[in-house]
């Protein structure tokens, strides 16, 4: 399917939730195995177009996000969200047995 031929979307049509499902359904479908090529790629193209969504939206709820700290008087004070300084402290934090690869 070329990419003039997929159908429009806009975000608002489905829910994160139901992008995700449609995913896992899938990822599912796919790992079952048993599916012929034409099948597997259509599943396959399906999976990639929720993933993006999914992926949109997550990218926009992260743009909204704000974070709240207290400034040097005392006051609360937003700013917005730094995601890179909360990934690599989540980075940091991990514990990991050794031997383990993420």
């Amino acid at each position: 399917m070329s990419a003039s031929s997929e159908p429009s979307h806009t975000l608002d049509s489905t829910t994160l939730e139901q992008d995700l499902l449609k995913l896992e359904e899938a990822v599912r479908a796919l790992e079952a195995g048993g599916l012929p090529l034409d099948e597997i790629l259509a599943r396959y193209e399906q999976g990639i177009r929720h993933y993006r969504r999914c992926h949109s939206r997550l990218k926009e709820a992260e743009m909204r996000i704000e974070s709240i700290r207290i400034d040097s008087e005392g006051r609360p004070v937003l700013e917005p969200f730094d995601h890179q300084s909360s990934i690599e402290s989540a980075v940091r934090n991990l514990k990991i047995p050794a031997g383990e690869a993420l």
